[in-house]
């Protein structure tokens, strides 16, 4: 239903809460479109709590692994996250140092960067 049909709906039953009268046949007809655009809005949150529960329930494309700074990985460069967001870095032995050569303190999660063509180390 049309944005506009459905204001001309709302604007009658307001009409009509209003006090005015309208013969049995108009009012059937209003209260066919209105359960209509109803029915229409109830299939449209359906599809809309669907699409939600698939996003919402997807598995993360990236296998995040918890840090744990008493067991590391071993050295080389990883996707981790930190408090300032996702980036590259490499584990040193003093730490998480980011592609540009900042120190990173405060990473949570790290993963394998796996480029098209290498081998993965699982």
């Amino acid at each position: 239903m049309h944005a506009r049909e459905r204001e001309a709906i709302y604007k009658a039953i307001q009409r009509y809460i209003d006090g005015e009268n309208f013969p049995h046949s108009q009012l059937r007809t209003l209260v066919s479109k209105l359960f209509e655009s109803e029915q229409e809005t109830r299939r449209e949150l359906t599809e809309l709590e669907q699409e939600y529960d698939e996003l919402f329930n997807q598995k993360s494309a990236i296998p995040w692994i918890k840090y744990d700074p008493e067991n590391p990985p071993e050295k080389g460069m990883y996707f981790v996250i930190h408090i300032g967001g996702i980036t590259s870095a490499s584990i040193k032995s003093e730490g998480w140092q980011s592609y540009n050569g900042h120190w990173l303190y405060d990473v949570t999660h790290y993963a394998v960067i796996n480029l098209p063509g290498e081998e993965t180390t699982e």
